[in-house]
């Protein structure tokens, strides 16, 4: 699927991206919008910020902008794994043998990822990585991992097995070869902590787009009621459905565009961490809710656990919306599914 943020003729970003914005066209007289483009974290990151002219120029907004690229920088910084002597590449070298220390954000975060794990019946799990890792050596040849190696990649998963040591600013883990890969839940943290800069700053209005997985939109467009999603077929490119978001994030997670094939049988790249397996019967899954943290989290969880599952979830949560698309019969078309929709 592709999600749109409509408001003029859209812009692509690229043929794996799920999140595209279209930009608003005709300003009210006394608006100026300024576009800022920023690559962290493997994506691009790209900023859409409306301003009235009398209360800040271009050159604030664009200051504005380039202190949150800096903050997402800084974010980046601690909590990659490719990076040797970051936080979270330390704690995955030394955590087995005794907890790391880091600084208080990234033991919230883990705590923040942990109460995910609990909330999605263990569907997003950040120690995930070992089966990760697994399924990407397997895509490779290609072939389905062996009962073994399923096995030893699976007892290394579980958020049960990370030790918080919340008073010493210390995270470590229960097991050898355990690792914390936050790949699912950082873009969401990176527009939540973009969008918190910008606010500083006095720009209220904007639609932040985090490389493609999730979008937070600040207020709405002048004479606007929000920013137009629309949800789009990911082959012939048709309307599937559509709704405006205002002061609301917008993640998705989906198969389509990263998947291999064993026997005939397609297997993507979202693995369920209870059993190991890529997930099937689901096309892709979008999440609305209030903070970008919270909706890549649910992403997956709602992606894994299925329309049942997130139906119970979003009623017990009604400032949650969902979108899910389960993958049709062969040979019909995709139908989305509205969760907690109004209208």
């Amino acid at each position: 699927m592709i999600l749109c943020a409509c408001l003029v003729p859209c812009l692509a970003r690229g043929a794996d991206t799920s999140l595209q914005v279209q930009k608003q066209n005709a300003l009210p007289d006394g608006y100026i919008q300024v576009v800022a483009t920023h690559t962290a974290m493997y994506a691009d990151f790209e900023f859409t910020m409306i301003v009235p002219k009398a209360s800040l120029t271009e050159a604030d907004v664009l200051m504005a902008a380039n202190e949150a690229f800096d903050a997402i920088d800084r974010l980046e910084s601690r909590v990659s794994t490719w990076r040797p002597g970051s936080h979270a590449s330390r704690i995955n070298y030394e955590g087995a043998k005794r907890p790391v220390g880091v600084s208080m954000d990234i033991v919230s975060l883990v705590e923040t990822s942990i109460a995910f794990t609990h909330a999605t019946d263990g569907a997003f799990d950040i120690t995930v990585g070992p089966l990760v890792e697994l399924w990407k050596m397997c895509k490779k040849v290609p072939r389905l991992p062996t009962d073994a190696e399923l096995s030893a990649a699976k007892d290394l998963v579980g958020a049960d097995k990370i030790i918080v040591l919340r008073d010493d600013h210390s995270v470590g883990f229960k097991k050898e070869g355990m690792q914390l890969d936050f790949n699912g839940i950082a873009k969401g943290v990176a527009v939540d902590v973009a969008a918190g800069v910008l606010r500083q700053y006095g720009v209220t209005c904007g639609l932040l787009d985090g490389g493609a997985s999730s979008l937070l939109a600040m207020g709405a467009p002048p004479g606007q009621p929000g920013w137009i999603i629309q949800l789009k077929h990911p082959y012939n490119g048709s309307l599937l459905d559509e709704t405006t978001i205002k002061d609301e994030a917008v993640s998705t997670s989906g198969y389509w565009h990263d998947h291999f094939e064993v026997d005939g049988k397609k297997y993507g790249h979202i693995i369920n961490p209870r059993t190991g397996m890529p997930v099937q019967g689901m096309m892709y899954a979008m999440v609305i809710g209030k903070s970008g943290t919270a909706t890549e989290a649910l992403s997956k969880g709602f992606f894994i656990n299925g329309v049942d599952w997130t139906r119970q979830y979003c009623e017990k949560n009604p400032d949650v919306r969902a979108i899910l698309v389960p993958d049709p019969a062969e040979g019909n078309e995709p139908v989305p599914v509205r969760i907690n929709f109004t209208k």
